[in-house]
């Protein structure tokens, strides 16, 4: 067979994964489709599988590549979390449906988090240890939630019920870290320390 009538490859890409996802409920995330021969992909089916035969979403494909990229067709797929808590593993997946060339199929499996609905609002408030200046764009983890400060310091998290640990941290500070048990709305101050200069003699 020469190269030329050889099928063309396919490649699957899966991104924007809302994580968290409270059990049940509704989230939008893109899944894209690549040929390796650059060829138009507009309106080609993408299934989004929670398993062989529990299919969650089918979405057809877009005009326009993703901006900047070579090629990289997509959608927006609408889908509903599992009731289940925990991570569960699903399939992106493509069957070539009347193209002009031969194309192969594809799949991708990614993963995604469900969990109970939030119950409490916990408020994080950082500042830097020794002047007491808020610090904004600080990275806030309680258990599988995360966010950035704002310009104040503040980060807002919406959780259920439960003991977390808390993780707060940005580039040039220590990480603090606290177990946190959250039972109320709740606020919580946290002071970073800077990391120490390397010494000179190392």
């Amino acid at each position: 067979m020469s190269e030329e009538a050889a099928p063309h490859e396919t490649s699957l890409a899966v991104w924007d994964i809302p994580s968290p996802l409270p059990l049940g409920g509704r989230a939008n995330l893109k899944v894209g489709l690549r040929c390796a021969g650059g060829c138009q992909l507009t309106g080609q089916e993408i299934q989004i599988l929670a398993s062989a035969r529990n299919r969650v979403a089918t979405v057809k494909l877009g005009p326009s590549p993703w901006p900047g990229t070579a090629g990289l067709y997509w959608a927006e797929a609408d889908v509903v979390a599992p009731l289940g808590e925990g991570t569960h593993i699903w399939t992106a997946q493509f069957s070539p449906l009347d193209l002009p060339i031969s194309h192969l199929p594809s799949s991708l499996t990614f993963s995604l988090l469900s969990v109970k609905a939030a119950e409490h609002r916990v408020t994080v408030e950082v500042f830097q240890e020794n002047t007491q200046t808020a610090i904004d764009d600080t990275e806030v983890r309680l258990g599988a939630f995360r966010t950035l400060t704002d310009e104040n310091g503040v980060a807002l998290l919406e959780v259920p019920r439960d003991t977390y640990e808390l993780n707060v941290w940005k580039m040039g500070y220590l990480l603090v870290t606290r177990n946190l048990e959250v039972n109320s709305d709740q606020s919580i101050r946290i002071e970073l320390p800077l990391e120490p200069e390397p010494s000179p003699f190392l």
